[in-house]
């Protein structure tokens, strides 16, 4: 009838003493009769399996049958066939058959004495059979935390390295920039004394080196007007002392006319005086 087998309650065998499950299945009828076939299933390949299936290091798995809530397989003997619920010997056990519901596959969060556990559900397909599996919290969270640290060192090196980074790009950029500015600040001010040390090939040291040659040129031409001042001072002074000397010939020539002039002066007298004389001798 292609119907899948059905499983019974798992029981001891009493010649073994180890777990069996009987399974049944109706089989095809021949000369109008029913049958059935039926075969008793040992556990001991599937406990062995269950009970030594690790989940990281404290955690661990085992098998109830959900029809009679019995422990079919797990790793503590103590507990094997034992019932899945509040009274069971086992208090983790117990804490958790109290704590969920077989008939809702979820993840579980169960307080117990010793902390939290986190619970997970599976049911095996075509047999009332469920595999509970638990974790301590505190491991998983153990292993959250170091991976949080693990991040928090890596966000600390890409901080510092992004601090470095940001201090070598104000060192090579905002720092020139300043210095620049305040080159330009005295610059604007007259003092064409400052020096600028140009350092790289960007467009920062492109400005740098147009400056520089500014201040080289504003340089000298103030050095050339200074020369031509003082060539100008020295023709001024000269000029002056030329004057001064033409003023003095001047006043020197001014005198000896003045001279002349009286001693001129005086012959007119004098001749007009030997004139007078000669007029009186003549009319005696």
């Amino acid at each position: 009838n292609n119907e899948s087998f059905k499983f019974g309650a798992a029981y001891l065998d009493a010649d073994t003493g180890n777990c069996v499950v009987t399974a049944s299945a109706k089989l095809n009828p021949i000369d109008s009769s029913t049958r059935v076939a039926g075969a008793d299933v040992l556990l001991d390949n599937i406990s062995e399996m269950i009970s030594t299936k690790k989940i990281l290091n404290t955690g661990k798995t085992f098998l109830i049958d959900k029809q009679d809530l019995t422990i079919l397989a797990i790793d503590d003997k103590k507990v094997l066939n034992t019932k899945f619920d509040s009274n069971n010997e086992n208090v983790l056990i117990s804490e958790i058959a109290k704590s969920i519901d077989l008939n809702k596959e979820e993840i579980y969060e169960v307080k117990t004495s010793e902390g939290y556990y986190s619970v997970a559900l599976d049911s095996i397909n075509n047999t009332p059979w469920q595999i509970v599996s638990y974790v301590s919290q505190d491991e998983i969270l153990g292993a959250l935390n170091n991976l949080r640290q693990l991040l928090l060192t890596i966000f600390v090196i890409a901080m510092i390295i992004l601090i470095v980074l940001i201090e070598r790009v104000v060192h090579h950029i905002i720092k020139p920039v300043k210095t620049l500015n305040e080159t330009i600040e005295k610059i604007t001010q007259g003092d064409f004394t400052v020096e600028i040390d140009v350092k790289g090939n960007d467009e920062i040291a492109s400005v740098g080196k147009s400056m520089k040659t500014f201040i080289a040129t504003m340089r000298d031409m103030i050095s050339q007007v200074k020369d031509m001042s003082m060539r100008l001072e020295n023709q001024s002074i000269n000029s002056k002392n030329i004057a001064s000397e033409l003023y003095d010939s001047a006043q020197t020539q001014s005198t000896s006319m003045s001279e002349l002039n009286l001693t001129v002066e005086e012959l007119a007298r004098a001749v007009g005086e030997v004139a007078e004389n000669a007029s009186s001798l003549s009319e005696f």
